[in-house]
């Protein structure tokens, strides 16, 4: 029930709603522009037109800056005519020669303005063809060098296995290779004669005996070797007699004394050069 002095309807509450809404709507008008400022900036440091947007907007600047510069000069002029209705043919006539005068000047500033931005012009297209010369000169080089590293690295290689053959050579040349014939499976022993000792080599556990010449009879030499191969089995042991040239004077004996020695001794000979020899 209502009182008598109160109204039956009341608006308070819905202006309440209608002021909050509004409030909200300019909020949310505000946030949005301060938004579309934003991406619009961002827009315009993303552009791929930005640098041509930047140099058009200083020619309009330089336009208007002209622009303005040909209004006062219009301005100027309308005074002076509207100041010389009231001056002599001669002032008028004086100022006509200054016009002139200062027309022409102008018109020689122009040309030379005009000239001096074609040199201009002309020079930058110079550089830039000198530059574009230049990155394919610099792109030419790039590969060159990249094929002639690409080649050094090949030379390289071959060299390294140039060198490796060589060694490989010069070792097979100088060196000799042992091989047992038939079904046996004793380990050599290499014997090599020379003229001023005899190395006896064994070639399974990296060891060799070397037995100088201590004088003028070389068969003391060969007795002493002969001594010495009776330290290795013989049911064990193979025998490679290798002769050096120089040491053929008493190789024939060394045989003769080792087989009267070891009796069944298996054994075998063989010439080799003067510099080849059997290395560990």
């Amino acid at each position: 029930m209502f009182k008598n002095q109160e109204s039956p309807l009341s608006l308070f509450s819905f202006q309440d709603i209608i002021t909050c809404l509004t409030g909200i709507m300019l909020f949310f008008l505000l946030l949005l522009s301060i938004k579309i400022l934003e991406i619009t900036k961002l827009l315009e440091q993303q552009s791929p037109y930005r640098a041509e947007i930047a140099e058009w907007q200083q020619r309009n600047e330089l336009l208007r800056n002209q622009l303005d510069d040909v209004g006062k000069d219009i301005r100027s002029y309308r005074r002076r005519i509207v100041s010389s209705k009231h001056e002599d043919r001669a002032t008028l006539a004086i100022d006509k020669f200054k016009l002139e005068r200062e027309s022409k000047a102008l018109q020689d500033e122009l040309r030379r303005l005009q000239e001096e931005r074609r040199a201009r012009i002309e020079a930058r297209e110079k550089e830039d063809a000198r530059q574009k010369e230049l990155e394919r000169r610099e792109s030419e080089l790039q590969k060159a060098q990249d094929k002639a590293e690409a080649i050094a690295k090949q030379n390289r290689a071959f060299e390294e296995n140039i060198r490796r053959l060589r060694e490989e050579i010069r070792r097979r040349k100088h060196s000799v290779s042992i091989a047992v014939a038939g079904n046996t499976d004793k380990t050599p022993i290499a014997v090599v004669c020379s003229k001023d000792r005899i190395r006896i080599v064994d070639l399974s556990r990296k060891k060799e005996i070397s037995i100088p010449r201590n004088g003028p009879i070389l068969s003391e030499m060969a007795d002493e070797a002969c001594r010495r191969l009776g330290d290795y089995p013989l049911q064990k042991y193979y025998f490679a007699f290798l002769c050096k040239p120089s040491a053929a004077g008493y190789f024939s004996y060394l045989l003769q004394v080792v087989g009267n020695a070891y009796k069944g001794i298996e054994l075998g000979h063989e010439p080799i050069l003067e510099s080849e020899d059997c290395d560990l």
